[in-house]
């Protein structure tokens, strides 16, 4: 991950909230057929799509991020999870794609498969959108941290980010530690340990697994392993 993208974080971390700036180009893309509509927040539904906030071509740098909102594998958090990031990263000349992907309901390969659709239509719309194909980089929070992680550290998914940004992560699955109802929602209630094993992100980190940047707090008391 480049120097300046660690720093710029950090200062987004502390000051987001006062960015007043607003995204160039916003338009949603359905994961379906690739069709592109106006935004329309009426139009929330369980039909997987990705809200894309596009910069100025100007400041444009080909860099995008896939962000991952968090809700523990039921729900999204997708504004301040999501779009609340846009003008931030654009004003940075970086792309934002928010994925509204869909809950794994006892398929843990849904949202799996979501992530790397996105970054397939990535690929293919990157001449168009301005984006460098080979820096494409994924922002997980909470339990979307976890399948950030999750994509990032099992390459035979297919999605290859260059980097990861984890918000407070569900990263293990061992249920001594883990946020249970994200564990249950995710591999169900009695995984095998194998599974157990297999997606418990911090098992599986490899040299394969590309440059990570986490934020954790020592006063977060949302999530509770009991």
């Amino acid at each position: 991950m480049d120097r300046y993208l660690v720093v710029m974080l950090f200062v987004a971390f502390v000051h987001i909230a006062n960015v007043e700036s607003t995204a160039q180009k916003v338009f949603d893309v359905h994961l379906s057929d690739e069709s592109i509509s106006e935004v329309n927040d009426l139009a929330e539904t369980s039909r997987p799509f990705a809200r894309c906030f596009l910069p100025d071509p100007v400041k444009a740098t080909g860099r995008v991020i896939v962000a991952l909102p968090g809700g523990g594998y039921q729900d999204l958090m997708f504004k301040h999870e999501g779009y609340d990031w846009a003008p931030f990263f654009n004003e940075q000349g970086v792309a934002l794609i928010v994925l509204h992907y869909r809950m794994p309901e006892g398929n843990l390969k849904t949202p799996i498969s979501d992530v790397k659709r996105t970054f397939d239509i990535i690929q293919k719309k990157a001449e168009k959108w301005g984006i460098n194909p080979s820096k494409i980089g994924v922002m997980g929070f909470s339990a979307g941290g976890h399948l950030a992680a999750t994509i990032s550290t099992h390459p035979e998914f297919g999605a290859h980010p260059e980097f990861q940004i984890l918000f407070y992560p569900v990263i293990t699955m061992d249920r001594s530690y883990t946020d249970i109802g994200s564990r249950n929602r995710f591999l169900g209630s009695n995984p095998s340990a194998e599974m157990v094993e297999a997606y418990s992100c911090e098992k599986q980190v490899s040299e394969d697994t590309p440059p990570t940047i986490l934020f954790l707090s020592s006063d977060d008391n949302v999530v509770s392993s009991s």
